[in-house]
């Protein structure tokens, strides 16, 4: 085993959140009620905070990089006719705050698997653009210099989202980038191959448009993209994916990895466990794969 690469989202970050609680701390905290205060409405509407959380458009917007996650968020807002700006700022800070706990159980682990010899760790996740900077960023001391950023595979940046062949495709074209490539030249891997993936997946949006208007909806590559994009398809020898272990949550997900050739493993939280319970089934299941 080469790598072991982990979901982000309810595998290295604990769901501890939801926005129905948030809603409910911050509109108790606020004093809110559902009023209108001059061209303001704070809300506290059952019928409001239900369209807020199932928004339809997220999914198909946040995970491919259409927008980030705070212009989403701000959307949503807007449409929802939530215009106090203290209430927006209040709710932003505390859903970003949650949104990035990873047990410190999980942050152990991850040390412990580090130190075997030759093995590495990597992120598939169906995520917004924003994860890559927050894993950069000591401040939110998420995974600190546990998994380097060469081998992080996010959806919003490559424009294809898990369970698609697609995704798991660029996570191994990724990983065997950067296990050859020598350190100092690792972190413009990042980059390239994020926007070699970006731009096969607009390709194949267009490639979808009917014959009828492909002409006024293609757009022609600049120099810079097709220079970028050649050298990021260079051919390389790709690893294989039985040396790369994924763990996800999501029994499609793993699906679709395990029928391309990777070792998988479904790990689900258990919210009745505490940390060190939860961590230590996936720490067992982890190094059994070792053995």
């Amino acid at each position: 085993m080469k790598f072991v690469v982990f979901d982000f989202g309810s595998v290295l970050r604990v769901k501890t959140l939801n926005h129905p609680r948030v809603f409910a701390e911050l509109t108790e905290e606020l004093n809110t009620e559902l009023e209108k205060v001059g061209s303001n409405i704070r809300v506290k509407d059952p019928s409001k905070l239900k369209k807020f959380v199932k928004s339809k458009d997220w999914k198909s917007t946040v995970g491919y990089g259409k927008c980030t996650r705070a212009e989403a968020f701000h959307q949503r807002f807007d449409e929802l006719g939530i215009f106090d700006q203290s209430f927006r700022s209040q709710f932003l800070e505390k859903f970003d705050f949650e949104e990035k706990v990873v047990l410190p159980e999980m942050k152990a682990l991850l040390k412990e698997i580090k130190k075997k010899e030759g093995v590495e760790l990597g992120i598939l996740s169906n995520h917004c653009l924003e994860l890559r900077s927050w894993l950069g960023n000591d401040r939110y001391d998420i995974v600190p210099r546990l998994i380097p950023s060469e081998n992080v595979v996010i959806s919003a940046e490559i424009g294809v989202k898990k369970p698609h062949e697609d995704a798991y495709r660029n996570l191994l074209e990724t990983l065997s980038r950067s296990k050859c490539a020598p350190k100092s030249k690792r972190k413009s891997l990042v980059a390239r191959t994020a926007i070699s993936y970006a731009l096969r997946a607009k390709s194949a949006a267009q490639r979808r448009l009917g014959s009828r208007i492909r002409k006024k909806s293609l757009r022609t590559e600049t120099p810079e993209e097709e220079g970028t994009e050649a050298q990021a398809e260079e051919e390389i020898e790709l690893i294989d994916p039985l040396d790369v272990l994924f763990i996800d949550n999501r029994e499609n997900n793993i699906e679709a990895a395990h029928n391309m050739g990777f070792a998988t493993f479904l790990y689900k939280y258990d919210p009745n466990l505490d940390g060190d319970a939860n961590v230590s089934l996936l720490r067992e299941s982890i190094l059994n794969f070792f053995e």
